[in-house]
């Protein structure tokens, strides 16, 4: 039971005292389907833009943008991205491409900088597998 209440946890359900189906499923296949459970990825790509800033590529998997949802609730696996550069928010992201603008770099100083890009749901929380964060960072060079 133990084991069926951490998957509903994992993939989103809530948890209870009825289980349905799954009050039938053996300790072992619940297991399984623990480990089998897809969730989302995301993967930043980062592009130098010659003409201003950086460009952005955020690709994701089992996740699906819905810039129209801000504010509703919640719904599995769905939502927007936030990029932060050295930890601080810059922006929202609402599909596979942004831009982060030249404006951001007059406040960097010369060196790395982190840039990363977080899944977030509607409600600005972030999207959590295995009471982790889904982000991906890179580290970038700055020289002006």
């Amino acid at each position: 039971r133990r084991a069926v209440i951490e998957w509903q946890k994992r993939v989103g359900l809530p948890a209870g005292g009825y289980f349905g189906p799954m009050s039938r499923v053996k300790l072992k296949e619940v297991k399984n389907i623990i480990e089998s459970t897809e969730h989302p990825t995301v993967t930043l790509t980062i592009h130098t833009d010659e003409a201003d800033g950086w460009n952005l590529q955020v690709r994701t998997t089992y996740f699906r943008f819905m810039p129209e949802a801000q504010g509703m609730p919640n719904v599995q696996w769905a939502g927007h991205a936030h990029v932060y550069v050295d930890g601080k928010k810059i922006s929202r992201v609402y599909g596979e491409w942004t831009h982060v603008p030249a404006l951001v770099k007059r406040f960097l100083t010369e060196g790395p900088h982190e840039i990363t890009v977080m899944l977030e749901n509607n409600d600005h929380t972030p999207i959590l597998w295995d009471g982790k964060e889904i982000i991906d960072t890179h580290v970038v060079e700055y020289h002006p």
